[in-house]
């Protein structure tokens, strides 16, 4: 993700975003946004795959014999469904992994700060592009993988070796991910966009004029001079509005939005960056969704030999 948000020209390699994390100074940095993840991955697989076959039965015209544009269709519902309901999470996971220390401290944290300061469309932010980008890669990934799996099932008198499963899981995830990819960069650079609501012109006076012993905490509330008004009273203490902690990465200038949506990012990145630009990231993508993918798959097909399910359906 830090690849994917990084808009400079030149853009990050894997070595400088490594050394980014290690400059935190801490282990946890390489994990920032997995708890949430975490949360995230499980009821949205479940409901992905579980809708799929529901689906799939409905669009299918002969369910003993399944095209794979009809798997496809499918696939790509099922996994329009499950992302859009769990959407929340995805992009808290998404500003824990890339805003700066400190200006998270937790899923529940961040959830308060997003909703506190920017509302509750926020959470929501890259939505279009999400939902446009699912359909090609839940379709293309769940289509390919039963494909391939009908092809080992064949050719392994219905019992194929288990790295075989793995294998076709990669496979099948990492084309999709590159048939789908601008789209997740899209989605990735609106969900890292923090845009602060504007601060009360009363709350920026009293800022811009607190005493320095009460932003330490001390002495009671007193009248200071104001240019053209006198006696405005001020009150110390902290603000919940008053200060806000480093804004996350693809926030604009005075916490402003740097791109007004998915089509300004389009837009922008190509600009800026060229065409390789919104392949910004991939690679490490596909190192870490390609292994994560198989397994996935490979346990999704024991669990419904393990059930009683036929495999092949």
């Amino acid at each position: 993700m830090l690849l994917q948000t990084h808009d400079g020209v030149q853009g990050l390699s894997l070595r400088q975003g490594w050394q980014k994390m290690m400059a935190e100074g801490s282990i946890k940095s390489f994990f920032k946004g997995n708890g949430a993840n975490v949360v995230k991955i499980a009821p949205e697989t479940a409901l992905k795959f579980t809708l799929n076959d529901s689906i799939r039965s409905v669009v299918a015209q002969d369910p003993d014999k399944v095209r794979l544009r009809e798997r496809a269709i499918s696939g790509g519902i099922s996994g329009a469904i499950a992302q859009g309901l769990l959407y929340p999470l995805d992009t808290i996971r998404t500003r824990l992994a890339v805003s700066p220390p400190g200006t998270y401290n937790g899923i529940l944290h961040a959830a308060y700060r997003i909703r506190r300061d920017e509302g509750v469309a926020a959470f929501y932010r890259g939505l279009t592009p999400s939902m446009i980008g699912i359909l090609p890669f839940a379709g293309v990934d769940i289509a390919l993988f039963e494909a391939f799996k009908e092809i080992l099932y064949e050719k392994y008198d219905g019992r194929p070796p288990h790295m075989a499963i793995v294998g076709a899981g990669m496979l099948s995830s990492s084309i999709a991910q590159v048939v789908s990819y601008p789209l997740a960069l899209v989605r990735t650079r609106l969900q890292a966009q923090s845009v602060l609501r504007p601060v009360h012109p009363h709350h920026q006076l009293q800022q811009q004029h607190q005493p320095a012993h009460a932003a330490a905490g001390r002495g009671p509330s007193h009248h200071v001079p104001h240019a053209g008004k006198p006696g405005v009273k001020h009150h110390h203490g902290h603000h919940p509005h008053l200060h806000h902690p480093p804004a996350p990465a693809c926030t604009g200038p005075g916490g402003q939005a740097k791109y007004r949506g998915m089509v300004d990012v389009f837009r922008k990145t190509i600009q800026n960056e060229g065409i390789r630009g919104l392949y910004k990231g991939m690679l490490p993508n596909l190192l870490k969704l390609a292994p994560a993918a198989g397994i996935g798959w490979f346990v999704f097909e024991e669990t419904k030999l393990a059930l009683g399910v036929n495999p092949r359906s």
